[in-house]
Order: structure tokens, then sequence, then C-alpha cells
């Protein structure tokens, strides 16, 4: 009686419902791996218990720089437009407007290096550029400047006397360089009451009259005798004149009248228009009088040209400069300016000579008030900054001398830490610790091919702020393109096209975006809810309480929120031994049949048969069998925009061992 009873109980239906959904985790076999978790889940988004969605897919292409292919992707703002820029394999570059998706070519082949180049955004107001060979560009939307070994501004070193109309500004290159120009400006170099006047008080304004100008001379009165005659003035606006009016010269303004004064003409501005390139020292200035004129004393002028490195391998803002990093030295600007690294101005340079950075500096990251620096090994931080007695302070503390990041792109701010990537896995800096944080995904590293780029991004999927990180993933029947994405403490899988090489971030309209390329054509990942995409949730291989006995599938149904279109799907039904495939089609469609069981056909206006469809929460089984100690499921199917709600299993148990 005991033995018949063992063998009810081992055929006993039983029924298991899976909602609580994790995330993925490669790193053992399906077999013991946590009931909740996947041991695959591609464009499935498991956002909490009961709610898996489909992600979106890709746009179709939005803009195409062919024939070039672009080897480096970034964003960027410009007087409040957000930007892609790519740069590519022939030294082009490219801008492109991610509202109407308008492609601006900014650089011709050979003006960038072949690969290397960075960029980082300077204020929202212009982009600057890092060519590992040729130094530091400006782009601002208009004009693009090459700053290294260009004229920055003239300082005057004597204003002359006896210009009367503007001089020519004239350069001359004493060890190369051409193409500098500017403009200069005739004002008051110096002033003589000639006459006094009567009736003024002190802090009169005085305006000079004559000449040809775009803003007047003016002149203060700061004293006057007891009968209000003017006894002494003060520059208030040395003006800019084309042509100075001669000397005397009368005034308008103040309570007085009769005021006359005598005035030396004198260059004393001079506005850079183009600084030039490949000036290696600073080229001398001259003066060229027009006019008619003959100075009495001449101007004199000093040219102040770039101090900006000469080259470089990233490039950050932080702390309202420019940091550049180059080799083991790290370059930084003066305070609020973005082309002036002289030690004058409180610029300057240091070198990491300290062991714990193996190599060289790979990449900058301006987050949460630092400027964190990573090298292969190692990450360091900038805090700190402050500039005493004209000299800029900081606080250089290296975080880790065990682990870095030798592969740039991977390195993104998120939240209040920053993430990013090396061969072993991606990791979380949070205050002062780097974790990492992708041990789930072990069992895909092995499969990544390092020799392809690894890029990265953040962005909002489902409302969701997620981590991206897009890689060659070469564990399947021919390699293609994965990503990898964290959320909530937990990873998924997505695929945006397997022929994308560069993604980067955009934020637009209040969240983070992600754009894509193939290397001349470029998409918007997750923003397409009606296009196909291929979906895979591949559970674990649950053994029920006991590994020793073998269990019989027999139905298997999903919980799902369906679209408004045909769901299909394949639900293969997994052992430890085999899988067996079953297709779940077409099971929210509706058929009408009349009092003889026959499917009546609707048609509309056309003649176009009319599908009627169930919509919204649909419950979808089917009869299946398969055996094995372990049971779990595989879930393909190409419909978007689905909501998974719950996978369920009916099955009995039947021998042990």
């Amino acid at each position: 009686m005991a033995e018949r009873q063992s063998q009810l109980k081992e055929t006993k239906k039983r029924e298991h419902i899976f909602r609580d959904f994790g995330g993925i985790n490669t790193q053992a076999f399906r077999t013991s791996i946590k009931d909740v978790e996947f041991s695959w889940l591609e464009n499935a988004m498991p956002i909490g218990h009961g709610n898996i969605k489909c992600v979106p897919a890709p746009t179709s292409v939005l803009a195409t720089i062919s024939p070039d292919v672009a080897n480096y992707m970034q964003s960027a703002n410009i007087g409040g437009v957000n930007y892609v820029f790519l740069f590519c394999n022939s030294g082009a570059a490219y801008q492109i407007s991610s509202v109407t998706y308008a492609v601006t070519k900014f650089a011709n082949a050979g003006t960038f290096s072949a690969s290397g180049t960075a960029i980082a955004q300077w204020q929202n107001s212009r982009i600057l550029i890092i060519d590992p060979i040729n130094g530091l560009y400006t782009w601002d939307g208009a004009t693009l400047t090459h700053i290294n070994n260009q004229v920055q501004s003239v300082s005057m070193t004597a204003y002359g006397a006896g210009y009367f109309h503007v001089p020519t500004v004239v350069f001359t290159p004493t060890s190369g360089g051409s193409g500098a120009s500017a403009t200069a400006i005739v004002g008051i170099g110096t002033y003589l009451i000639a006459g006094g006047g009567t009736g003024y008080v002190i802090g009169d304004v005085l305006t000079l009259v004559g000449g040809t100008s775009t803003t007047k001379a003016q002149l203060t009165v700061t004293s006057v005798s007891a009968t209000n005659v003017i006894t002494g003035v003060s520059l208030t606006n040395q003006g800019n004149y084309t042509i100075a009016p001669t000397s005397p010269i009368s005034v308008t303004g103040g309570f007085g009248v009769g005021a006359t004064f005598t005035i030396q003409w004198s260059v004393v501005l001079v506005n850079m228009l183009l600084g030039g390139s490949g000036y290696l020292s600073a080229p001398t200035i001259s003066f060229t009088a027009t006019g008619g004129d003959t100075p009495t004393v001449v101007a004199t002028a000093l040219a102040n040209v770039s101090t900006a490195p000469s080259a470089g391998t990233d490039i950050a803002v932080y702390n309202g400069r420019v940091w550049i990093g180059n080799g083991r030295t790290i370059y930084y600007s003066a305070p609020a300016s973005y082309n002036d690294f002289s030690v004058g101005n409180a610029g300057g340079s240091f070198n990491i000579s300290d062991g714990t950075l193996n190599n060289s500096v790979n990449q900058l990251c301006s987050a949460n008030n630092y400027l964190y620096i990573f090298g292969d090994d190692s990450i360091n931080v900038i805090s700190n900054v402050a500039v005493s007695s004209g000299i800029t302070t900081f606080s250089n503390t290296n975080l880790t001398a065990f682990v870095g990041s030798g592969i740039p792109l991977t390195v993104q701010p998120y939240l209040r830490g920053v993430f990013f990537g090396n061969q072993a896995g991606f990791y979380l800096v949070y205050g002062a610790v780097p974790q990492k944080v992708s041990d789930p995904l072990d069992g895909i590293f092995q499969f990544i091919d390092f020799t392809q780029p690894v890029t990265g991004g953040s962005v909002m999927i489902f409302n969701q702020l997620c981590m991206c990180f897009m890689f060659t993933y070469t564990g399947g029947t021919s390699p293609r393109k994965l990503m990898a994405i964290y959320f909530n403490n937990k990873w998924f899988l997505a695929s945006q096209g397997n022929n994308l090489t560069l993604c980067c971030p955009v934020f637009e309209d209040g969240r983070q975006e992600l754009y894509v390329t193939d290397g001349t054509q470029l998409f918007h990942a997750f923003k397409s809810s009606t296009n196909t995409i291929n979906s895979t949730i591949q559970t674990r291989l649950w053994d029920f309480g006991s590994s020793l006995v073998t269990k019989q599938a027999l139905k298997a149904g999903l919980e799902i929120d369906v679209p408004n279109t045909i769901f299909s799907a394949n639900l293969s039904v997994d052992t430890e031994n085999a899988s067996n495939l079953f297709a779940l089609g077409s099971q929210n469609a509706i058929n009408w049949v009349n009092n003889s069981n026959v499917t009546l056909l609707w048609t509309n206006n056309a003649l176009q048969t009319v599908v009627w469809l169930s919509t919204g929460f649909t419950y979808i089984m089917s009869d299946v069998t398969n055996y094995g100690k372990y049971i779990g499921f595989t879930m393909t199917s190409t419909v978007p925009n689905y909501q998974l709600n719950a996978m369920m299993l009916e099955f009995e148990d039947r021998a042990r061992w």
C-alpha cells in the first residue's frame, strides 16, 4: 500500500508560475543559477515582478556620412542644440543635429589624425578637440580653429601718438607661421585741458566732438575752480575712431560750456581676427600708418602665442578649465579659459611619476566634483582646485593601483559614480572604491572581441536609467554586436544591429538617449516600438525541489500583454537532455464561426480581409512534452512592444533517479 501511495505521489500533476523576474546570470550552467535568474535575456528588459518588456528597436537610418567611416563618436551641445559628432578614418569630421539630423562636414579629410581624437564640451558655446598629433582645436558650430601655435592675443607695450587713422597691424613671423590678422583701435592716449570753460561741476561726463567713430571718447570732471572752471578730468572711455578729430577739441555734456582739450591719439587696443597657425614663437608686431599719418611716437606691441599642448590622448572640462592628458602628463588651462595654458595666468601641467600608473593616461572624466584620471591599471582623482598667489593648486589622490581601464570609451558617468570597463569586467566607482558589478556577465566576457571597439553610454529605457555597453560577441555561430545593459543591480542583453560599431549618449528632451552608428549611418537606438525586433528569454532549468526526480512537461503558457498585432512566438521546453520546440502563434486572433461551425471572414470596403485581435492581457497556452530532471523555457519572438507577465508550466513527477 505504501509503495502504491509513493507511485501516485510521483505522478501527481504540479504547476509552476514564474513571474519573479531577476536579471541574466552567465556565470554558471542553467541548472545552477538562481530560480529568478535567466541564462539568456536579449531585447527583453526585466523591469520588475511580473514585468518583462520587449525593448524598442532602432530607428531607420537618420543620417549618413558615406563614404567616410567613423571611428569616434560623441555628443555635445552648441548653442542649445544637441549634436552627434563623428570623426573618421580619413581625418574628416561631421556634426549631425539630433533634432533635424542635418549633416555638417566641418573638417575635410586629412584635417585630423586617422584615429585617436577626442572631444569635450566647453560651456555650450563650442567643442574642444584634442588630436594625438596635431594638438588642440575648437569648433563653435561655424568655425574650426586650430589653437596650437596660433596668436591668441596682442598686448600693447606702447600706445604711441599721432594716430588719427586706424593703422594696419602687421605680423612678421620669427620662426614659421602665417595667417594671423588683427584690427587696431584708435582712441585717447593722453589728454590735457586746453580750456577749462565755465559752469562745470565735479562728475560731469564730457563727450568729445568731431571725428568718425563707433564709440565717442569721454572724460569725467574730477575737480573745478571756485568759479566752476575745469581743473582736472579723468578718462572714462578711450573711444574707437576711424578718423580722430584734431586738437583743440570741444565737448558736449555736463552743466558748463566752453571746455576744450588737447588729445594725443594712440593705438589703445588690438583685437584679434584670426590666430593663424604654425607660429613656433611669437611673431613681431608693427603698425603701418594710414591716411597720411606721421606718428610722433611709434606704437609697439607683443604677440601672445598659444601655449596649448601640441598633442594629447584625451580632454575634459573640469572646474572651469580644460584638462588634457598626453602620455603621463596632464595639462590644464588658466581659469575660465579654453585656450590659455600659460603659467603666468595660472595654467600649467604636472607629470604622474608614481608607479601606480603603469603606462600612460587613457581617459579623463569629469564627474561628481572630481576629475578622474584613468590608466590601464590605476585611477587617480583631482579635486580641491584653487588659485593661490597666481598658482593653481589641487589635490591628486590615487584611488587604486590595481584596476583601471584601457578601453577609454567605456568610462561613463552614472548617477553618483563612474562606470568603466576592462578585459576582466565592468566596474563602478562609488566614492573611493571601484567595484566589479558584471559578475553575472562572466560567461559572456570570454567571448568579447577586445580588438574591436567597446563603447558605452547611459540611456533611458521605459523610464529606467540604464548603463549600456556595446561590444562584438563571438560566442554564437558568427560574431555580432551585443549590448550589456545594467539597471537596478541587474543585467540584461540587447541587440540593435549586427553591423554597429559605436554608440554614444545624447541628453535630449530631459532624458538620456542612445545613438548608434555602423560607421557611415546614424540610428537612434531603443526608439521604435513598431519595427520588428528579435527577443529571447531563456530561464533557468528548474529542478522544482529535487534534481533526483524525472519530470514530464505537460502544458506551457504565457501571461502576456499583447500590442495591436498578432502575437506569435516559439516556445522551447528545455531539459538537461534536449529541447522540444512549440509554436505559439495567432492565439490572440479572434475567429468568427456560424451555427454550422464554419469560420467567417470579414472584409472591408477595399475587399481586404479584416483580422480581429484580442489585445491587452492575453493568456496563451499549448500542450507540450519533454522529460528530464530539470525543465525550463526558451521563448523567442520577433513581435515588438509586448509585456510578459508570467511563464507557466504544468508537469508531473515520474521516476526517481
